[in-house]
């Protein structure tokens, strides 16, 4: 039998380890994964994806489009913007469909700890002092070239916020250059959304407040340009002894395509997290839990973009199972909803979608795979419905009292406020 042609090969990288290579056929540009040896009879080592198990060496795409896992994966490394994906294929003279291509020239600091390209030496810190901070984050806001995204940071953020990834020093901030792992990521505010970023900040902070692990975040104006800065989730210990941990998105994971994110458009079920989380979590019956509360906090807070993408697992710094990671990308849509009868769940619930339609019974259901009973769904759903409002009022009276002058919090708390009355029954 012949082999098949290759017209393209790119090594994976951990730190200065090996992962494996991924090449694409000429056969219709399907994608292949083979895993290093040496890789796979590491102790502890895990997979890029579980859609790519580690038993298996070899992993090939076929025609398909559902049966593409090694391309899904790689999608899901790169940022849903459609201007930053085409503004970088014609920078690096790549074709825009290639993700391959596109990853071997920006993949230094990907989401995860996977590298395309071979860390060169120690690296080094470029610092950014703040009218220089303030210029690359107002391009960004603007979907300008920024230089943050071309020539000097070489990494991939998936999602489709333009943001962008630098390291935090002593002396503050800096593009990292030649392998070092960046420790932040920040997303100027979304233009034609009052104050986003202060909407996500609350969001995430109320997350924490009610004991949900969510990722550290703050807002910092840059220029005016006010910034939402988070903590990367997929980083261990501290600058200089930095390193990255593995982690990968649920789409990543079940081998769909980022497109597909919303249950809607063909994407993961909760019943396809939950069993996901069934099958490989370290803790399976914890990150069940903490997955549904989290799918309810979103209900609750009008947290429309909570698809699979903005649910993620990671894996520890030592050796183990992957666990459900931190919350990220949350923002309420109370304050931007001219019709809030029209909001819409990211993932259906008893055959609905639309917020007004869910009804409290239908927040507790039998849920293939998930090992909680009714009876907890019914104490996690009531738990929350009577904490959080007050938690939320409070968030908010405290950043008024910090002196942030808008209505983003008091907006979320009413909305919050009312949900839970009506899904009380109250």
């Amino acid at each position: 039998m012949m082999a098949e042609r290759v017209t393209r090969s790119t090594p994976l990288y951990f730190g200065d380890r090996l992962i494996g290579v991924i090449e694409r056929l000429a056969d219709q540009g399907r994608l292949r994964l083979t895993y290093d040896d040496s890789w796979r009879e590491m102790p502890g080592v895990w997979p890029i994806s579980l859609s790519l198990p580690i038993s298996r060496r070899v992993h090939t795409d076929q025609r398909r489009e559902t049966q593409k896992p090694v391309e899904h994966f790689l999608r899901g490394l790169l940022p849903d913007n459609e201007d930053t994906i085409n503004r970088w294929a014609r920078e690096f003279g790549v074709g825009r469909h290639d993700p391959v291509a596109i990853l071997s020239e920006i993949g230094v600091d990907c989401p995860g700890g996977i590298s395309f390209v071979e860390p060169a030496g120690q690296g080094y810190e470029e610092p950014l002092d703040n009218a220089r901070l303030g210029h690359e984050m107002r391009c960004l806001q603007e979907s300008l070239p920024s230089a943050l995204e071309g020539d000097h940071g070489q990494f991939s953020l998936a999602g489709a916020q333009a943001k962008t990834a630098l390291r935090k020093t002593a002396t503050g901030w800096a593009v990292p250059h030649g392998g070092l792992a960046s420790t932040h990521i920040l997303k100027p505010a979304m233009i034609g959304l009052p104050d986003q970023a202060l909407n996500e900040h609350y969001c995430l902070e109320l997350a924490r407040r009610i004991g949900l692990p969510a990722v550290e975040s703050e807002v910092v104006d840059f220029d005016d340009v006010p910034v939402l800065v988070v903590k990367r989730f997929d980083r261990f210990g501290a600058v200089p002894n930095l390193i990255r941990l593995h982690q990968e998105d649920f789409c990543q994971a079940l081998g769909v395509h980022p497109r597909n994110k919303y249950e809607a458009e063909g994407g993961p079920r909760l019943a396809d997290m939950m069993q996901l989380l069934d099958r490989h979590s370290g803790d399976p019956l914890a990150d069940q839990t903490r997955l549904y509360q989290a799918v309810l906090f979103n209900l609750i807070i009008a947290g429309t973009d909570a698809h699979a993408k903005n649910f993620a697992l990671i894996y520890p710094p030592t050796a183990g199972l992957p666990r459900l990671a931190p919350l990220y990308d949350m923002n309420s849509m109370y304050p931007y909803a001219a019709q809030r009868r029209d909001l819409r769940s990211s993932l259906r619930f008893a055959g609905h979608y639309k917020l007004r339609e869910i009804t409290r019974e239908h927040l507790v259901r039998r849920i293939d795979g998930c090992r909680l009973r009714a009876r907890d769904m019914a104490s996690i759903r009531d738990e929350l419905l009577d904490t959080l409002p007050q938690v939320a009022e409070t968030l908010a009276a405290d950043v008024a009292a910090a002196g942030v002058k808008s209505d983003i919090p008091e907006t979320i708390a009413a909305g919050v406020g009312a949900a839970c009355r009506r899904w009380r029954g109250s």
